[in-house]
């Protein structure tokens, strides 16, 4: 099994990111926000064998909070630790309160959150049409 390295993405990243991700190669506003992400430090990406295998960015903008907005990992490289070391980056890299969400029916992503310690904080009705939003948070550290 290779290794893999989490580092900050970088604005050259952007094309190999958008490759993992389709949704964000067909959606403006998705690959928008991850280039926002990758130039304000807000972007980690695991690289394995100078490929990009995973990203994740967080941001401020769930009511002025940490809030992990995008974690990806393609599927052929999924189950090996990936999503959980991206995370474990993003939460060194803030303070206070951390907040990320997944619809309902996603409960592979349901496991990894409560895995690595984050609590259901609540649900949001109304976002996709019969799969309600799940809120997860987790307290960080009170300093960088």
């Amino acid at each position: 099994m290779a290794t893999f390295i989490i580092r900050k993405a970088i604005s050259a990243d952007i094309d190999n990111i958008l490759k993992i991700d389709n949704f964000a190669l067909q959606n403006t506003l998705r690959s928008e926000l991850i280039l926002q992400s990758i130039n304000s430090d807000k972007c980690f990406v695991a690289n394995k064998f100078g490929f990009i295998v995973g990203y994740v960015t967080f941001d401020k903008s769930f009511f002025m909070q940490n809030f992990i907005q995008f974690l990806l990992v393609a599927p052929e490289h999924r189950k090996c630790g990936i999503a959980q070391e991206l995370l474990v980056n993003v939460e060194n890299n803030c303070v206070g309160k951390l907040f990320t969400s997944c619809n309902k029916s996603n409960r592979v992503a349901q496991q990894l959150f409560l895995k690595t310690g984050f609590v259901e904080s609540g649900i949001i009705d109304n976002l996709d049409l019969n799969d309600p939003e799940i809120i997860f948070f987790k307290k960080m550290k009170d300093q960088l």
